[in-house]
């Protein structure tokens, strides 16, 4: 691995994963309607969480899994209840969208996008160990990786 390494192979891989979820929805079938509608509001709702965290990151926001050389460690908001929200919110939304959508094509790219984020989260955090001092703490107090009942 090249020392410069900033995590692009791992937003290559996601967008993959992503672009697959949508494209699942050229197969996708017809789901009764109040399944339809719960995918909405996960869609919604996965959407609305991943925005707030990426707003609670204001100026270390970056694109790339590697921390910038900006911001401070961020420990409200969607932060107090998960360690990655934003990824958690995209996982939520894209399999919100599967649903609503009546695509498994695209349900079964969601649940590989969600295993996919789970092993960049945990690539991810041993960047952030390494660049804020506090990490350690932070994981501990906030157990959950993406799921707040699961992982």
């Amino acid at each position: 691995m090249r020392s410069a390494d900033r995590g692009e192979a791992w937003v290559a891989g996601q967008f993959v994963l992503l672009a697959a979820v949508v494209a699942g929805a050229f197969f996708g079938g017809s789901w009764p309607w109040p399944v339809r509608l719960f995918g909405g509001v996960l869609l919604f709702l996965g959407a609305l969480f991943a925005i707030a965290a990426a707003r609670g990151l204001g100026p270390a926001l970056t694109p790339l899994p590697r921390p910038s050389g900006k911001g401070d460690l961020v420990v409200s908001g969607p932060y107090a209840v998960v360690r990655h929200p934003i990824y958690s919110g995209v996982a939520t939304a894209a399999v919100g969208f599967s649903v609503l959508v009546s695509s498994w094509w695209s349900l079964g790219a969601s649940l590989l996008l969600l295993v996919f984020f789970h092993f960049k989260a945990v690539r991810e955090e041993k960047w952030l160990v390494g660049h804020y001092p506090g990490y350690p703490e932070y994981m501990a107090l906030v157990r959950r990786r993406l799921i707040p009942w699961l992982t």
